[in-house]
């Protein structure tokens, strides 16, 4: 009796095993490819076709429909120099695809009871001060996660994502000079804000209060807020950009102290599937609760409407917390792209069909083009939907726009092209502008270079004392020493197509 028992108590195990082992493979099966799949296999050649035509090294994707992963791929090369290629664990730089990231980190400080959503942000944070003294004191951490004011300051922008040269005594001081739309407006500065609650409230820098409260627990264990992790990463996809028509890594790169909280995360397709079903799935993944069913509906529904919508088959209308709102062909739609200097991405949710998507490009303006593509045929072809084809139109723009590029800035170094009016050691040093910040001008290796924060260029003649800045090949900044009492007193340069002086210090 005894051995019959374990008999058939062995068996009874041994399928209980099987059945757990079975359960564990079928979780953990790759999700199709697109050439593998009943659904996007048509599109193989075609995505192919428009990273040579519409214009990118490479892209990865991830579809995901009823919480689960339908399409996870990588197309191209992640680096032109390696010829390494894209796969579904590549890292990308996202951009401002970060910020519905830190509206959720920021929701789950209020379900945590740290932070009320409807309370004025100076509560948190009583260095802020803006021209409007109104605004100041009732603005809220949701008003800033919907843009309902439209707050605005370019040199906070640029020291923030480009130089790095931040600090939150300047951040604040430039606040109280802030342009203000007091309408709906998109601005980075709303989630550079945001961040700024979210550690004075958590402890933490909001990079480390996101990975810690949400992608971590989310299973997101290739999402960081670290450029210095990101790029030491083997397998990364790096900025390109095209110069006179051949791909190059991007001389413009994110740093650390450039990845800010409206646009500074690094992700990959894989981990992307599960930020799409975490947000599809209200707020829980794999059985764990990660924020509130009630938290995600407030996430996804309109916050604020803007002024006038725009677009047509996607059509833009206002605001969530962090997702924009909207509708693709007549369905409702959450979606946020990101853009930077040789990277572009696109995320969004069609929520009352499951469907979501993101699709993650190493290269700019033309990596827009070809997420508009993918994500088109993507969502037409799950719609079952015939509605016409954007790869001819993009085409035609992509050829259009090469045949208008400048060509690549090349010429004399200004050290070596006899253009100082004063020797070059009266030139060397740095430059500060109180809002800009501060420039070097750098002599090495007998030629001039600048260094604005976390970007250099070399220095091009343009004339007596007059230069180009080349940080970018096909984007120059120009530039002039001011010379004043046999003296190099300031120099002006071009920041975000407005002259700025600075003066040597």
């Amino acid at each position: 009796m005894q051995k019959e028992g374990l008999i058939k108590n062995g068996g009874a195990y041994l399928l209980a095993v099987l059945g757990v082992l079975h359960g564990m493979m079928a979780v953990a099966a790759e999700p199709p490819r697109v050439k593998d799949s009943p659904i996007f296999s048509r599109f193989q050649e075609r995505w192919t076709r428009a990273l040579d035509t519409v214009g990118a090294p490479g892209f990865s994707v991830v579809v995901v429909k009823d919480n689960q992963v339908i399409l996870l791929d990588g197309f191209g090369k992640r680096d032109v120099e390696s010829g390494a290629p894209v796969t579904p664990d590549t890292m990308f730089y996202i951009a401002s695809a970060t910020k519905p990231f830190n509206a959720m980190a920021a929701l789950a400080l209020a379900e945590d009871g740290k932070l009320s959503l409807d309370a004025p942000v100076k509560q948190y944070l009583p260095q802020l001060e803006l021209p409007d003294a109104e605004l100041t004191s009732k603005l809220t951490p949701r008003d800033l996660m919907c843009h309902r004011y439209g707050i605005n300051r370019s040199e906070i922008v640029f020291l923030d994502a480009y130089s790095g040269q931040i600090t939150d005594e300047a951040y604040f001081r430039l606040l109280k000079k802030a342009e203000i739309t007091h309408e709906v407006d998109y601005s980075n500065v709303h989630f550079t804000l945001l961040g700024r609650v979210i550690r004075a409230v958590s402890g933490q820098h909001w990079r480390d209060y996101l990975e810690a409260r949400i992608l971590k627990p989310a299973g997101m264990l290739r999402t960081t807020g670290y450029a210095s992790l990101m790029y030491g990463d083997e397998n990364v996809a790096y900025p390109h950009i095209e110069i006179e028509g051949k791909w190059r890594r991007s001389p413009v790169m994110k740093t650390d102290r450039t990845m800010h909280a409206a646009g500074g995360l690094g992700t990959t397709a894989r981990d992307a599937g599960r930020w799409l079903r975490l947000n599809l799935n209200r707020g829980e993944i794999d059985g764990k609760r990660i924020v509130s069913s009630a938290g995600m509906e407030e996430m996804l529904k309109f916050q604020s409407k803007l002024p006038k919508s725009s677009g047509q088959i996607r059509v833009r209308q206002g605001f969530g917390l962090g997702w924009g709102r909207g509708t693709y062909r007549g369905r409702p739609y959450a979606f946020h792209g990101g853009g930077y200097v040789g990277t572009a991405s696109s995320f969004s949710l069609l929520p009352e069909e499951g469907i979501g998507m993101a699709i993650l490009v190493n290269s700019g303006g033309s990596g827009h083009g070809v997420a508009d593509v993918v994500s088109v045929d993507i969502y037409d072809a799950l719609l079952k939907l015939d509605e016409g084809d954007l790869l001819p139109a993009y085409e035609r723009l992509a050829k259009s726009m090469r045949a208008k590029a400048e060509p690549a800035v090349i010429g004399d170094n200004l050290a070596v092209a006899g253009k100082l009016s004063r020797p070059i050691g009266d030139y060397i040093g740095t430059y500060r502008n109180a809002d800009w910040g501060s420039v070097d001008v750098l002599h090495t290796d007998g030629l001039l270079s600048l260094r604005n924060g976390d970007l250099h260029g070399e220095m091009l003649s343009a004339g007596a004392d007059a230069f180009l800045v080349v940080v970018e090949p096909n984007d120059p900044a120009a530039g002039r020493f001011i010379v004043k009492n046999d003296r190099v007193a300031a120099l002006e340069l071009e920041v975000f197509d407005k002259p700025v002086t600075f003066t040597r210090e």
